[in-house]
């Protein structure tokens, strides 16, 4: 694709895919975006949320690469979008496997319809990552296992009026797409091609 948001897409759409042939719990949460005094000064609170919404669907390149949701299951891969920790060898698209998270205190979870899914309310505290190739060990951990906090960053909503937003979440994605562009140069096993149009 010349796009993200096609890949953005897919991604989660296996994430659910991965959940059911696993058979594993999957859970959905949301980064935090959190406007500007002056935003807050000058829009009605149903203005903000619908601004929150509206920020929601942009893709983690638009975002300082912390996406605008996680899709969480346990044993799910998943690769970082960013640089986490170079004393570690943590850098950006190394590729890990969830090995489980620690809920905020008050976080409630909503069953979403008909899915069998749920919805949490808040982000985890910390979403522990297992690396395989890893030979490190963190405290009482198995090795391998990178405990990834909540992190914070600044993203630019409109570049001609300046308007930006704290985004609170975590730099990762499942591992399950990639652009053309991306995969140049990468051996693959196998791989499937989403066709976005296609032309008789």
């Amino acid at each position: 694709y010349s796009y993200n948001e096609p890949r953005f897409f897919c991604t989660f759409l296996r994430a659910k895919g991965f959940a059911k042939q696993q058979n594993v719990q999957l859970s959905w949460c949301c980064a935090v975006d959190q406007p500007s005094q002056e935003e807050i000064d000058t829009c009605t609170p149903q203005a903000l949320e619908e601004k929150r919404i509206r920020w929601l669907q942009r893709h983690d390149q638009k975002t300082n690469h912390i996406p605008s949701k996680y899709a969480l299951a346990v044993g799910m891969p998943v690769k970082l979008t960013v640089k986490v920790d170079a004393e570690r060898k943590l850098y950006k698209d190394s590729k890990g496997i969830i090995y489980g998270w620690t809920l905020d205190e008050a976080c409630e979870h909503e069953e979403i319809p008909g899915e069998g899914e749920y919805l949490m309310s808040h982000l985890p505290q910390v979403v522990y990552i297992h690396f395989p190739a890893a030979k490190w060990k963190i405290g009482t951990l198995p090795t391998g296992v990178y405990p990834l906090k909540r992190r914070s960053t600044v993203w630019d909503v409109n570049t001609y009026t300046g308007l930006k937003v704290r985004r609170i979440g975590f730099p990762f994605l499942p591992d399950f797409t990639s652009t053309a562009f991306k995969c140049q140069g990468q051996t693959l096993n196998a791989a499937f091609a989403d066709l976005q149009s296609f032309m008789d």
